[in-house]
């Protein structure tokens, strides 16, 4: 916890030195005491307030109910502070700067006409007391961001010393975008290690048993189990265990100089679509049209629960302040590189062309 002090202009040294030199001057030499006394009760107020300001210790520790969030989602944050002295603060306040992406609520906060986002929050503590505040917290969206110039201000009583007591460790808030509900169409034809005509997601190739028809396609009925039962039934397929996909996210407009109007909406897609395909054990890879110092973003092929966090933490950091390369120079280098059996997955303007190679599957939300 570091301490720092700011005086008023009667407690600055230079006053307190002008003072005593006008104490020992009106001792000396002024037949009254008035001006004695002005001068005497300045040094005692001013000794006073430095001494309350020297013995006055507040810590301050933040608690939070969680750091990571998606977006629009709400939490809390608790904050206690302790009066370690023995005197009363009747002035104190807890003040913070926060990014706009973190929208705070509490009641007794009071709005800086002067600074947007500069959060104030007064209140007083008695000698040796512990106060636990809450404040929620509303991510609008995705990123990582914290506090800036989060320090407790305290104040004497006679107003002539400002102490602040800042804290190193400010609280980071880690914010995903959010999940869409995806549906992966079907394909003709897909790349990998197995080819059918179904869902890229099931294998025809692999009747596990049968299941009530839930609106499937009607090839999938199974007619036998269907005459045996009395109702319609559906043929349940095993899933693809062992295939891999290559995502390719285009973030870039119709000119690809700039991300796309919808890029928020793309990036939850994208998501959406790497969430599915972990809930069928895929594997997959990520290339996203974002120009980095090392090249294109690229996710490296993985799968399991650690492949959707390392996507998630990928799309976080995208911003507004990146840019892209052209669609065509996007494809035409991630089709070059990614796994060359992985099935391709398209979200954005998609290629000019389709080739038998270079097959893909469009995603839309």
């Amino acid at each position: 916890m570091k301490k720092s002090y700011n005086y008023h202009f009667f407690a600055q040294p230079i006053t307190i030195l002008f003072s005593v030199c006008l104490t020992i001057l009106f001792s000396i030499f002024s037949h009254t005491i008035y001006y004695l006394a002005i001068c005497f009760i300045h040094l005692i107020l001013v000794c006073y307030s430095r001494y309350y300001a020297r013995k006055c210790v507040v810590n301050w520790d933040v608690e939070l109910k969680q750091d990571h969030l998606f977006t629009d989602e709400q939490t809390d944050c608790f904050i206690t502070f302790q009066n370690l002295s023995f005197r009363t603060i009747y002035e104190i306040s807890f003040q913070f700067a926060s990014d706009d992406a973190l929208r705070w609520e509490h009641e007794s906060f009071v709005q800086n006409t002067f600074k947007s986002n500069y959060y104030v929050f007064p209140f007083s503590m008695k000698s040796r007391e512990s106060k636990t505040f809450t404040f929620k917290t509303r991510a609008l969206k995705r990123g990582k961001f914290n506090w800036q110039d989060a320090n407790v201000v305290v104040k004497d009583p006679l107003r002539l010393v400002t102490i602040n007591f800042s804290n190193q460790q400010t609280p980071e808030f880690h914010v995903y975008p959010n999940m869409r509900r995806v549906h992966i169409p079907e394909n003709k034809e897909y790349q990998g290690q197995r080819k059918a005509l179904v869902s890229p997601l099931y294998d025809e190739t692999k009747l596990i048993g049968v299941k009530r028809y839930e609106s499937e396609d009607f090839r999938s009925i199974h007619w036998g189990a269907t005459a045996k039962i009395g109702e319609l039934m559906a043929k349940k397929y095993d899933f693809t265990q062992s295939d891999r996909y290559a995502i390719f996210v285009n973030l870039a407009d119709r000119q690809g100089f700039s991300f796309h109007h919808k890029s928020d909406e793309l990036i939850e897609l994208a998501i959406g679509t790497c969430k599915q395909l972990i809930q069928q054990n895929c594997s997959f890879e990520i290339w996203i049209n974002r120009e980095t110092p090392n090249g294109l973003t690229h996710l490296p092929s993985g799968k399991n629960r650690k492949q959707l966090q390392a996507a998630l933490d990928l799309f976080s950091f995208i911003n507004d302040g990146d840019s892209p390369i052209s669609s065509d120079a996007f494809y035409r280098y991630g089709f070059r590189n990614k796994i060359l059996d992985a099935t391709s997955i398209v979200i954005g303007i998609p290629p000019r062309e389709m080739s038998r190679k270079n097959h893909w599957i469009q995603i839309t939300g």
